[in-house]
């Protein structure tokens, strides 16, 4: 049957140069293979098979056909949705440790200002496939492609900026180490004033208390004999 054989034509390619590929970038990053994926590719080669059963007739082949290659389309729309959701979180991980140091400072702010775009074309577009998805399957699956080679060309940027990235990682670690030596200096030196000073500060503090003790004596001793009686002269 024409039509069959196009169709499975068709499945093979599309497993060939878009689904393989894809696959082997989810199990890189996830380091496995997500269940949905995999039931996708399951029942898409389960369909095929039945094409081949001895009662099947031509009708029923082409039906079995047809389902299989949809489900290669929803295994490939899945491989990109898991592979831009890898990316989301890796770059959202980045922005978060991107606040303590100023990205900035990176080819004079056109580093983060380019990357910033990018990935703000990326998060759209994901966006607009999600709301696509139940009403127009193929626009979404294209709709999440470009996502994800948008993605591509944010790995690309950063590895073009590696070098300038980890000096900025490198000056932020310093100056956090030169702030913290700054701290402890500060507390050492304090507590040494600390223990040098206090033996001075008490014994000023008794020796003043000894001198206005012996002034209060002698004024003491001075007001009585002024107040004794004078004796008489026989």
């Amino acid at each position: 049957m024409p039509v069959v054989d196009d169709l499975r034509n068709e499945i093979y390619r599309d497993y060939n140069d878009i689904l393989k590929p894809l696959l082997a970038d989810v199990e890189a990053k996830w380091e496995m293979l997500p269940l949905p994926i995999h039931n996708e590719i399951r029942s898409c080669f389960d369909h095929m098979a039945r094409c081949h059963l001895p009662d099947v007739n031509s009708e029923q082949m082409e039906k079995d056909i047809r389902k299989a290659k949809d489900h290669i389309k929803r295994a490939i729309l899945d491989s990109f949705k898991n592979l831009n959701l890898y990316y989301h979180d890796k770059y959202s991980d980045f922005e978060k440790a991107a606040k303590k140091y100023d990205m900035t400072t990176i080819a004079d702010g056109e580093f983060f200002f380019k990357y910033k775009g990018m990935r703000q074309q990326a998060i759209n577009l994901v966006r607009d496939a999600k709301k696509t998805e139940s009403r127009n399957f193929e626009e979404a699956l294209r709709t999440y492609e470009k996502a994800y080679l948008k993605y591509i060309e944010i790995d690309d940027l950063f590895d073009g900026s590696l070098v300038r990235i980890n000096a900025a990682r490198r000056k932020h670690v310093i100056f956090s180490v030169g702030k913290f030596c700054l701290w402890f200096v500060s507390i050492v030196v304090s507590v040494l004033l600390g223990l040098i000073l206090s033996p001075v500060v008490v014994s000023w503090h008794l020796t003043g208390h000894a001198g206005s003790t012996s002034s209060v004596n002698v004024s003491t001793a001075i007001s009585n004999s002024s107040s004794a009686p004078a004796k008489k002269i026989p």
